[in-house]
C-alpha cells in the first residue's frame, strides 16, 4: 500500500503480534524507532519490522514523505478446499505454444 505522509506525521509506539511490516521509502527521510534506537531511512531504504517488535514512525519536522507499506502474516493459514482453484495436470498430448 502506498502512503503519502503529510507534514507533522507521527505514528506512536506500537506493535503488531500477528503480522510483520516492511516499509520501502520512496520520497523524503523517515525516522523509525526500533528496538530502543532511532534510525533515519532515506529514499531507497527498506525497513523490516517483525511481529512483536515495538516501533514508531515519525517525519522530521517540516518534511513530507512517501512510502510503500507491505504487511505479511506471521502465520500462514491453510486455504479451505472449497477456495482452492481446480488444477488439472496437462496431458502429454496437450500442445504448448
Amino acid at each position: 500500500m502506498e502512503d503519502n505522509l503529510k507534514l507533522g506525521f507521527a505514528l506512536g509506539l506500537h506493535l503488531h503480534r500477528q503480522h510483520a511490516e516492511t516499509f520501502y521509502i520512496l520520497e523524503g527521510d523517515v525516522d523509525f524507532y526500533l528496538d530502543g534506537d532511532w534510525l533515519t531511512a532515506p529514499p531507497g531504504s527498506t525497513v523490516h519490522i517483525p511481529p512483536g517488535l515495538a516501533h514508531a514512525v515519525v517525519l522530521p519536522e517540516g518534511k513530507i514523505g512517501r512510502l510503500l507499506m507491505i504487511f505479511q502474516a506471521s502465520r500462514l493459514r491453510p486455504v479451505p478446499a472449497r477456495a482452492r482453484p481446480r488444477y488439472r495436470k496437462p496431458s502429454s498430448t496437450t500442445r504448448r505454444a
